[in-house]
């Protein structure tokens, strides 16, 4: 294991360089002291030494809850002083405190043009700044298949049509880059980003990123805990508890999550699901909101406790250090969330590792028909879980996974999978078929493919303009 450098440490040898006017990314990965740095030493970046002049944006309420518990004397809910009167604002109890506030609440207020509050802010910075780019992918999707699905119009146009002119909330994340790079090319305050992985943010706003990204930390990976990926339900009946040993389940969606507590029951395990202390649609039980102050709090859960089900909103709120806890269950077929559930929730930052079905023999290294590769998906049976009836998410189905989808998770393992037209079994005509080569093997980074379209478009702008 190499050396884990922190962020302090980095600015000890000097090789952190901000600059006004440009997007500034620190990547430094998890356990690096990265807010622990940003509490004690950004005050020097502004006009008169005040904390105030600080906003720290974070992407879930569990985050921010975590972070003001955590340095309650140092931070505030920014939320909670901008929503009193202006000349209310950081009262003397609170004028020495950095503000601490969800990025979703600053793009409601841009949205408003409700942004005089950022006149008194001299430094922003924005931890996991790379997270945003998830829900402009879906954001971006969504614009291209309903109000723009009838224009004859570039991605970069429709890029900035909604940044310029959009009101809509479910565009906000859209809005909120465009408007994260006006305050960036203004110059007056200090943006700086803080990510363990920032290659998307660097490549959209290509000409505004600084090189302070050079200063990058080394990371030290760890394997003490294997990180599965498969069909939950199938995975739970596979398991039985032992002594001293604990389960973690990620899972993106909490009506999915509360789901599985029956299959955890009859296996035998004393199951919790939790997620966000705030939300309203699905309020906790005294126990649950025990467990998941906790963890928040101490790191740990309750001793009787040895399966926990987590939502992403929620994972990113705490570390989990009880010891118990050496699995980690990532029910998703998203390579970013099992990505992010691996190196936020364990001590170390590292390769996330999955576990799936390798490709049997049987269907390797030679053509196979269209029919073959759909009999081969379903022999894998990687569940695609899927959001269906819009942005309510009320109805949802899970159902196997198709040939189309398999054939990215399986280059996206380390899989070659080539094209042809052939002629097999005895067809008449040649008929389109697949052939599949390599070994499956671990994954560090995935990028997310649907957010090339942002990619491409910021770059057609840019070209344009």
């Amino acid at each position: 294991m190499g050396q884990i450098l922190t962020v302090s440490d980095l600015e000890k040898q000097e090789k952190l360089h901000f600059q006004f006017g440009k997007y500034n990314i620190i990547q430094c990965g998890v356990r690096t002291g990265k807010t622990y740095w940003a509490m004690h030493n950004l005050t020097k970046y502004t006009r008169d030494g005040d904390p105030h002049r600080i906003l720290f944006l974070v992407d879930t309420l569990s985050l921010k809850d975590a972070i003001i518990s955590k340095y309650s004397d140092l931070c505030v809910d920014a939320d909670e002083e901008w929503r009193r009167p202006e000349n209310q604002w950081w009262d003397e109890t609170n004028k020495g405190k950095i503000g601490v506030m969800c990025y979703q609440a600053l793009g409601a207020r841009v949205i408003r043009e409700d942004v005089q509050f950022l006149q008194s802010i001299d430094v922003i910075c924005w931890d996991e700044c790379d997270s945003i780019f998830d829900f402009a992918a879906s954001c971006f999707a969504s614009a291209r298949k309903t109000d723009f699905a009838k224009k004859q119009i570039s991605n970069s146009e429709i890029l900035s049509a909604i940044q310029q002119y959009s009101t809509k909330n479910e565009y906000m994340s859209l809005i909120l880059l465009g408007y994260w790079e006006k305050l960036v090319n203004e110059g007056r305050i200090l943006c700086i980003g803080l990510s363990a992985t920032p290659e998307r943010a660097i490549k959209y706003y290509a000409g505004l990123t600084s090189a302070s990204n050079q200063g990058k930390i080394e990371t030290a990976f760890r394997a003490a805990c294997d990180i599965y990926y498969r069909d939950g339900v199938e995975l739970i009946k596979s398991l039985h508890p032992e002594p001293g040993v604990g389960y973690l389940m990620f899972s993106p969606h909490i009506s999915l999550n509360i789901a599985y507590l029956p299959h955890v029951a009859r296996q035998g395990f004393n199951g919790l699901e939790l997620h966000s202390l705030n939300n309203k649609d699905y309020p906790m039980g005294s126990k649950q909101r025990e467990a998941a102050e906790m963890l928040v709090t101490q790191h740990m859960l309750p001793y009787d406790v040895d399966f926990v089900i987590v939502t992403k909103a929620f994972q990113r709120g705490f570390d989990l250090l009880d010891s118990r806890f050496r699995y980690l269950i990532v029910d998703s077929f998203r390579h970013e969330d099992r990505e992010q559930a691996g190196r936020q929730v364990f001590p170390y930052q590292r390769y996330v590792k999955t576990f799936s079905d390798e490709v049997p023999e049987f269907y390797k290294n030679k053509w196979l028909t269209v029919s073959e590769c759909r009999e081969l998906a379903a022999e894998m049976n990687i569940s695609d879980v899927s959001l269906q009836g819009g942005t309510s998410g009320k109805v949802r189905s899970v159902r196997s996974m198709t040939w189309n989808k398999l054939q990215k998770f399986l280059e996206a393992e380390g899989y070659t999978i080539e094209k042809a037209r052939k002629r097999l079994n005895g067809a008449a005509n040649a008929q389109n078929c697949y052939k599949i080569t390599g070994e499956w093997h671990d994954i560090e980074l995935v990028g997310d493919n649907d957010f090339l379209q942002l990619v491409e478009a910021k770059s057609s702008q840019n070209q344009e303009e």
